[in-house]
């Protein structure tokens, strides 16, 4: 459903099974709202093939690459215009390390008023990397860590990739549900 790396996968690396069984929902919020107060949200780089074809690299402290429209819950619509059936993925960039960006972004998406501003772009692709970020001859070394539909996966380098695979859900009957294809 969707991919993320930096700020969002921080918190999934932050959150330990414990907090969340005790706490449920709340550790996420909890997480969040101390992650926003005190993460520095360093910057990498994402490059990816920009609407005119144009390989584009932008420097950025969060990448979502998100394939649906509605999250539910608190997150509803985090990048209007996803779809499962649609050959690619949006791709939303916060190219700031603003807490009032993030803030304001959010507040956008809880509210169902998007949040536009040249700090925080939404684009379509099919395919992107991100690295650490290079300063001339010197790598910064700082973990960015990545995840996909909330599981951690690791840190720098990443690639996000539309496959052309699909994959066919069997569900079982119910008495609320008459077909068990998809």
């Amino acid at each position: 459903m969707g991919a993320g790396i930096g700020a969002d996968a921080y918190m999934f690396y932050r959150l330990t099974l414990r907090s969340k069984q005790l706490w449920g929902m709340a550790a996420y919020g909890t997480e969040s709202a101390r992650q926003w107060l005190t993460h520095d949200f360093p910057l990498f780089t994402v490059e990816f093939q920009g609407h005119d074809g144009e390989t584009r690299r932008e420097r950025v402290s969060q990448v979502l690459a998100v394939r649906i429209t509605w999250f539910g819950g608190l997150l509803r619509k985090l990048a209007p215009g996803a779809a499962l059936i649609r050959p690619d993925f949006q791709l939303v960039l916060f190219k700031t390390r603003s807490r009032m960006s993030f803030l304001r972004y959010m507040m956008g998406v809880w509210t169902n008023r998007p949040y536009s501003r040249p700090d925080i772009e939404i684009v379509r692709c099919t395919e992107c990397r991100c690295f650490p970020l290079e300063t001339g001859n010197q790598k910064l070394e700082t973990r960015i860590y990545a995840e996909a539909d909330g599981e951690l996966l690791g840190t720098l380098p990443v690639t996000v990739t539309m496959s052309g695979e699909t994959v066919n859900l069997l569900v079982p009957r119910t008495a609320a549900s008459k077909s068990a294809v998809l």
